[in-house]
């Protein structure tokens, strides 16, 4: 059966009847705007995913003929542990539900040997963790504490077989959970896991009505996968990270990005630039606003160049730049920013962006399209800065003088 709502909007009821409403009880009938999604086809996206939580024997591989990485605890040994999780913690929209679905394949429950899957960091957020042959969702919480709700008393399907759909789940098998959040402090949380082509509701976490504070202290977090020992465990064990994507439905498209406007650039005097790339300015976030981790996020969208004399040069565009001397200064008491524009060194990361500038000329380049997947962020271990660094050369064999300047948009 379908709900036809106009002649181009369809409500599927094939997905599942409880998928027809939203957690704000809307009718879903909104077009989804992909914020971000990962697939493994040729390597472990680096750029995009930390391992910093890797302990012990704890490592991971990529899998190319399963698109898939492998994580593994490595040995059996206590503390033994193997995390991936995303470098950027995923801003939540007020009034937005966000959509967040992994596929994963659990290794089979040992005892001591815990496995995780969900969108949270140490602090806050909502996971599935499946200790020994036990599956849990647990609620992190840095305000009421965690909230851990095992299977059997899940208040939909269990998915035990004694639910509606009759249906027991194998975690050992490859599955797709989906777990729908709401935060405005308050909120309600539905996970959901897709089987013979239906999404089932296995437990919905409510949260209005029922305390005297929110219920986590902030809903922007990073997807993480973990697999671990917390004891002594018979052998390694392995478990697989298939893919992610996050979603929101009527969200921002990243194209079009709310945030506090900021700029800088290479100084108020041109800089004397000769046929050896130099480094003319510098930007990265602060490892902390307001006395707390800065997990916000910075988004290049504007830049100009310009050349004073008769000669031309190239700037160059790079992420993930390594800037070893000059003097870091902050933006602004109300930035997430910093910037640099007196280096004398640098190692160059991933070039995003040449540009070709000829005498007294400026130019622009728009590079908002490159940042869609990479904004500038800390790093999930949070001591490690994503600099995004500009470079100078003069073409013509004499010496130029160049400068630059830029413009962002940072989300907090």
């Amino acid at each position: 059966m379908s709900i036809f709502i106009d002649s181009s909007t369809i409500v599927n009821e094939s997905e599942g009847e409880q998928l027809q409403n939203t957690t704000t009880d809307r009718m879903r009938v909104s077009n989804i705007v992909t914020q971000f999604d990962a697939q493994f086809r040729y390597n472990k996206q680096d750029l995009l995913w930390g391992e910093s939580g890797n302990n012990g024997g704890g490592t991971s591989i990529h899998l190319p003929n399963e698109s898939s990485v492998q994580m593994s605890t490595g040995d059996g040994n206590d503390g033994s542990h193997a995390r991936r999780r995303t470098n950027i913690w995923f801003r939540y929209q007020l009034g937005i539900i966000n959509v967040i679905e992994q596929a994963f394949v659990f290794a089979a429950g040992k005892e001591n040997l815990k496995q995780q899957v969900g969108i949270y960091d140490d602090d806050n957020g909502i996971l599935l963790q499946l200790d020994n042959t036990i599956a849990k969702l647990i609620l992190k919480s840095s305000t009421i504490g965690n909230i851990t709700i095992e299977q059997q008393n899940w208040n939909g399907d269990k998915l035990n077989g004694t639910g509606e759909s009759g249906i027991s789940i194998d975690w050992t098998k490859a599955q797709l959970m989906r777990i729908e959040l709401q935060w405005r402090g308050v909120g309600a949380i539905k996970i959901y896991f897709q089987i013979e082509d239906r999404y089932i509701l296995a437990h919905t976490i409510h949260n209005v009505n029922m305390r005297d504070s929110v219920y986590m202290t902030t809903a922007n977090l990073p997807l993480t996968y973990e697999i671990f020992n917390d004891g002594a465990v018979a052998g390694a064990s392995s478990m697989k990270q298939l893919s992610s994507t996050i979603y929101s439905e009527g969200g921002t498209d990243a194209n079009n990005l709310k945030g506090d406007l900021r700029a800088g650039d290479s100084g108020d005097d041109f800089i004397p630039t000769t046929n050896t790339e130099k480094a003319i300015l510098a930007i990265r976030p602060k490892l902390t606003f307001n006395g707390i981790t800065n997990r916000g996020q910075i988004w290049p969208y504007d830049i100009k160049f310009h050349v004073a004399d008769n000669e031309e040069c190239r700037f160059i565009i790079y992420i993930g730049a390594q800037v070893p001397d000059g003097d870091w200064n902050s933006v602004g008491d109300d930035s997430i920013a910093e910037f640099n524009n007196n280096m004398t060194s640098f190692t160059p990361g991933l070039p995003l962006v040449q540009e070709f500038v000829l005498e007294n000329r400026s130019e622009f380049s728009q590079i908002a399209e490159e940042f869609l997947r990479s904004p500038l962020v800390l790093n999930e271990d949070g001591t490690t800065q994503t600099i995004l660094l500009i470079t100078s050369k003069n073409l013509t064999g004499g010496t130029a003088s160049s400068r630059c300047s830029i413009k962002w948009k940072e989300q907090k």
